[in-house]
């Protein structure tokens, strides 16, 4: 989450503007361009530009492909607006006539390729991008499994998860009081790191490992290198401060705008100069 708020706010604050090249070489901002405001300014009535340019990186990261619908006025054929679409509905595919065409599976609707801003991340074919959760699905699931033994480690109190052992028999009765009451003082977050008084020869035994035995911590950390690695976020910007130095602040902060920034921002140069 934090990675696309940090990437999609850097690409979506950046300078979206139409370049007029003079005879002379010359450069300047076209803003007389009937386009001009739907790049830079508003892409459509229902969200400014940087709302749209933060959900296409969004889309981006997460789907692997970024797609919206080019609107055009039906007499001028002039650029009305940019619809965001959702990725999940969409599919590409080629008619008999060989041309690429996109398709909403949910309603249908076909849109030819001159009609869609289309911006894939990493693909076999240049046009269906991989989703990001699918192929990096063992990565996630480690974090997501190391998030869920964190929360069910301070709910259920583990720092007394073991066994009590008496020397004689319990009956039912007792078995089942003793068992509610040692959980009803110990259990729980709030309880944990209490002292425990046994009676009549009782035994506490420990099982289980603690977070540390378990390397929970060592795991977290880890799961924030494979985010900054997936999304090419230094993770020192994902609060990973572990090998931050001011001497190579400056180094990481460059090596993002050159292998992460720069690469996004040709990839979406080339198709606004192509579709709008």
């Amino acid at each position: 989450y934090r990675a696309t708020q940090i990437l999609g706010g850097v690409i979506a604050s950046l300078p979206f503007d139409i370049i007029e090249k003079g005879t002379d070489g010359s450069l300047r901002i076209a803003k007389e361009h009937p386009n001009y405001k739907i790049v830079s300014r508003e892409p459509s009535q229902f969200y400014t530009a940087h709302t749209f340019y933060k959900t296409m990186v969004l889309h981006y990261l997460s789907h692997g492909v970024f797609y919206a619908a080019i609107t055009r006025n039906a007499n001028s054929q002039r650029i009305t607006s940019l619809l965001i679409l959702d990725p999940v509905q969409m599919e590409s595919y080629y008619n008999t006539r060989g041309e690429l065409l996109f398709r909403n599976k949910k309603t249908n609707k076909k849109y030819s390729y001159d009609n869609i801003i289309h911006i894939p991340n990493l693909s076999w074919n240049g046009i269906d991008g991989f989703v990001m959760p699918d192929l990096h699905r063992d990565n996630y699931g480690l974090a997501l499994a190391n998030r869920n033994y964190g929360a069910n480690f301070y709910k259920n109190g583990a720092h007394l998860n073991g066994v009590l052992k008496h020397p004689g028999k319990l009956t039912n009765e007792a078995y089942d009081r003793l068992k509610s009451s040692f959980n009803r003082a110990f259990g729980g977050s709030q309880n944990a790191g209490g002292t425990a008084i046994l009676e009549e020869g009782m035994d506490f035994q420990k099982v289980g490992l603690n977070p540390n035995d378990a390397a929970f911590n060592e795991t977290k950390k880890a799961t924030i290198s494979d985010i900054a690695r997936i999304t090419g976020v230094p993770g020192v910007l994902l609060e990973d401060m572990d090998k931050a130095t001011f001497s190579n602040m400056e180094q990481l902060s460059q090596m993002f705008v050159n292998y992460t920034i720069m690469p996004l921002c040709e990839i979406i140069e080339a198709e606004f100069n192509r579709k709008i």
